[in-house]
């Protein structure tokens, strides 16, 4: 029997596509090895051309496997109410899935790895915790990974200069 990798991308057509297109290249090299599953969390952010996106894959991969979670809803007015909070709540409250989907799939294959988008970081210690390896995706380019790691230093950066920078 073969053994599974797993991806889980967050919510949103941007990263579920960059995660696809990873399955499909996992899939492609490595088909002989290893089936490619990916969890797709429903909510607030699924749109038409989402779901129209997922029915054409799924009809044309059919060796790539959707693990759909039940439909999940965020109460906004419970968080900040800014998208992002909502989004990150979403994602959150989502991990009871992840595990849910996690301990079904390996009941057969092994799941030799778990593929986790930047933004689904709550799933890592449910990864751990069955202990699968776990690897994060940034789905965006070079530029915005050197921004996202640049962030937390500003600060640092900015006590320890006299320079004003204007635009």
């Amino acid at each position: 029997m073969e053994d599974a990798i797993v991806l889980y991308p967050a919510p949103g057509i941007g990263h579920m596509v960059s995660m696809i297109v990873l399955g499909k290249l996992i899939h492609r090299r490595y088909s002989h090895r290893f089936s490619v599953t990916i969890l797709l969390a429903a909510g607030p952010f699924d749109t038409p051309a989402t779901i129209s996106y997922i029915d054409s894959i799924s009809r044309n991969n059919p060796s790539i496997s959707f693990h759909h979670f039940p439909y999940l809803s965020v109460d906004a007015s419970s968080s900040t109410g800014s998208p992002v909070s909502v989004f990150l709540e979403f994602i959150r409250l989502s991990a009871v899935n992840v595990r849910h989907s996690l301990r079904e799939i390996s009941k057969a294959p092994t799941i030799r790895a778990f593929i986790i988008d930047y933004f689904c970081g709550s799933a890592l210690h449910v990864a751990r915790d069955l202990g699968i390896r776990t690897f994060h995706v940034f789905t965006s380019g070079a530029a915005s990974v050197s921004a996202a790691l640049f962030f937390p230093t500003f600060p640092t950066i900015h006590n320890q200069t006299q320079h004003v920078f204007v635009f």
